[in-house]
């Protein structure tokens, strides 16, 4: 799993909520005292997932160093729509009502940017979605609207990059069968996520690119979940157990359910790849396990 140093942007992105604060909310205004409190709504797809639990940590942590470097205290209010856009709608109006001075908006369904925005718009909110890209036709609904996340294309040539090194370091390590093909299994996030396409398109094609010819032997949608993917790799094992040389996983998370199926099914293998830097994976490569 590679750890990549995503989390310094998206949690850093409450620097980003205060600057907007400053620079938008109060436009034309004096500027608030500097103990003054920043509300922070933030609206959450599902508060299980590891990797969004993970940017909360940072957000909390980043948020704890400005106020301790500036003086600038944030109050962060965090929703849990656990997947159901209707109740992030009715989070996202309660933050409204209670005049909130930023929105972050971690959405469910990425195409209904459109109605939350207006809804920003209407209260004159600044909006900051994060983790999931709304398209971008919605974005340009309103010039204070913003989104953080990570570049989901440099992320998968990053995940390629490894696995190209690897090989070349040692073609034995990755071609176990020593036939020149590279037969691998992909792990895919939700299908309704601009980087489950990005990153399992783009992983492939860099390793083509690069010379290297690979076959695909199985894979499937695990909605960024590792009790999902444990699943999905242990049926995949039990059905091609020897043709299997190689684990892709569009995050770590998942990466992580791959290791848990394999150790219990008393199966060493560690050629598994992921993306995120979630301290969870980090850990596991520590640890080798992948």
């Amino acid at each position: 799993m590679k750890g990549l140093k995503i989390f310094s942007v998206l949690s850093g992105f409450i620097i980003l909520v205060v600057a907007i604060y400053y620079g938008y909310i109060r436009e034309g205004e004096e500027s608030p005292e500097k103990n003054k409190v920043i509300k922070i709504g933030v609206a959450l797809y599902s508060e299980e997932d590891v990797f969004i639990s993970n940017i909360m940590a940072g957000m909390w942590t980043k948020a704890k160093e400005l106020e301790d470097s500036t003086g600038i205290q944030s109050y962060i209010n965090i929703a849990d729509s656990k997947e159901d856009q209707f109740v992030q709608n009715d989070q996202i109006e309660r933050f409204i009502a209670l005049n909130y001075d930023v929105l972050c908006v971690n959405l469910v369904d990425r195409t209904n940017a459109a109605h939350i925005i207006d809804m920003a718009r209407d209260a004159d909110i600044p909006l900051v979605f994060f983790n999931r890209e709304p398209v971008q036709e919605d974005m340009e609904r309103w010039e204070k609207v913003y989104y953080v996340g990570t570049d989901a294309r440099k992320s998968a040539e990053l995940q390629a990059d490894m696995i190209i090194y690897s090989y070349k370091d040692n073609p034995g390590r990755i071609d176990i069968n020593g036939d020149g093909i590279i037969q691998y299994i992909m792990l895919e996030g939700e299908s309704r996520h601009q980087d489950t396409l990005i990153r399992t398109e783009v992983s492939i094609k860099a390793l083509k690119d690069a010379g290297l010819e690979v076959e695909k032997v199985d894979g499937a949608i695990a909605n960024w979940d590792r009790s999902q993917a444990k699943t999905l790799v242990e049926r995949i094992f039990k059905k091609h157990k020897d043709e299997i040389e190689l684990i892709i996983s569009n995050n770590d998370d998942m990466a992580l359910g791959a290791v848990q199926a394999l150790e219990e099914l008393g199966i060493s293998f560690s050629n598994i790849v992921g993306i995120d830097g979630t301290v969870q994976g980090l850990e596991a490569v520590q640890e080798k396990k992948s």
